[in-house]
């Protein structure tokens, strides 16, 4: 049992992990390489072209769940890495057996300046159709060795983030970052200081930060970037959002006249629609209005904007109610003409849950091309 007098976090990466993996990304490439053979021999079989092109689909899921798990295996080595908080001082020991590495180092808080705390982050799965954030402190360590600034952290949960906080000496200041700094490595802490917002924290009492370190949440804390990357990302936001804005006013509009004017001269059928060939063109409309949107809200914020498609749900059943009860004031229409635009309206909602349904689809197929390391994040 750990005393309070030392705080020991302890990481190891064992072989049999690595041969695990490595047992796991074999079984990934036997089942897509047998689900392709498949694949091709169901694809020009008779009555399995349709099977086939699915059995494809599922080969490659396979293909890309195998280079992400070799991926793995590779960065995977056989190491330990030890942080242990003592009453004077912090140990830092690093053993990396296949290169024979060795690291070991011992910080007095007498050489510490400053204690930052941060946040990090993981993913867990909170339903079958959403995820959550779990959010944990990151506390950083700035010391002075040899006339410059070193700094090293480490995540922790709040239990034991207030038992190293009672081992550091109270004269050191705590200041907290609000950024994310799960994958920022050290090497940035000196910009990251000079150019983030330092809350100074006081040490009386309990620790009390100014934003949480513990719980889950729907998204991550904001991550610290370089100001001209904050710029140009904050360019190109602008500019996205003024494409899809006017893509969505100006498709809403022509829709609403199209309503309005155009479809009480269709020609209603006896089952109450309106002419075929009016429900395609303006179906696609719809499809490429709601592509506009969805590729924002689903790649670019989250990935089940549920709520959202909702929005839109109504914006655009609206237009049609909206523009069809206007034309049955201003003209004369027939007795079905609302009945159809109703009819119509329904339809729409069915084109967006089909656009929905293949942008989720195609953004399956870009997170398993970016766990393959075929695609990547812009900058």
């Amino acid at each position: 049992m750990e005393d309070d007098k030392k705080v020991t976090f302890k990481h190891e990466v064992k072989m049999g992990s690595k041969i695990a993996v490595k047992i796991l990304t074999g079984i990934f490439l036997l089942i897509a390489v047998a689900i392709l053979l498949l694949s091709i021999n169901l694809f020009f079989s008779v009555d399995g072209q349709g099977v086939g092109i699915f059995m494809f689909f599922l080969s490659f899921v396979f293909f890309c769940l195998t280079k992400f798990s070799y991926d793995q295996m590779k960065q995977m080595k056989e190491s330990k890495e030890v942080y242990e908080f003592r009453e004077d001082e912090m140990y830092y020991w690093y053993e990396e057996k296949n290169q024979n590495i060795t690291i070991e180092s011992t910080i007095s808080y007498d050489q510490v300046k400053t204690v930052y705390l941060a946040r990090g982050h993981h993913l867990f799965p909170n339903q079958p159709s959403s995820m959550k954030v779990k959010i944990f402190p990151i506390l950083v360590m700035e010391y002075e060795q040899d006339g410059e600034l070193y700094y090293i952290g480490r995540g922790m949960d709040p239990v034991k983030m207030a038992k190293v906080l009672n081992l550091i000496p109270v004269t050191i200041p705590l200041k907290a970052i609000e950024y994310d700094l799960t994958h920022t490595p050290m090497l940035l802490m000196p910009e990251i200081v000079r150019t983030s917002e330092l809350i100074p924290v006081p040490r009386e009492g309990m620790v009390e930060l100014p934003f949480p370190v513990h719980g889950s949440f729907p998204s991550s804390p904001p991550v610290w970037e370089p100001n001209h990357v904050k710029k140009k990302k904050q360019k190109r936001e602008d500019r996205s959002r003024w494409i899809r804005d006017g893509a969505v006013g100006i498709a809403v509009t022509v829709l609403f006249f199209i309503v309005l004017f155009i479809m009480p001269n269709w020609e209603i059928l006896e089952d109450g629609t309106f002419d075929e060939d009016g429900i395609i063109h303006l179906s696609y409309g719809i499809v490429i209005l709601l592509f506009v949107f969805l590729r924002h809200f689903i790649i670019h914020k989250d990935m089940y904007p549920i709520l959202k498609v909702f929005i839109y749900v109504g914006l655009i059943g609206g237009t049609f109610v909206i523009g069809g009860l206007l034309a049955t004031i201003l003209m004369e229409t027939p007795e079905e003409f609302i009945n159809a635009i109703v009819t119509e309206a329904f339809l729409s909602v069915i084109v967006i849950g089909v656009a929905y349904i293949v942008h989720l689809f195609v953004f399956f197929i870009w997170f398993l091309l970016f766990l393959a390391g075929v695609v990547g994040k812009g900058d």
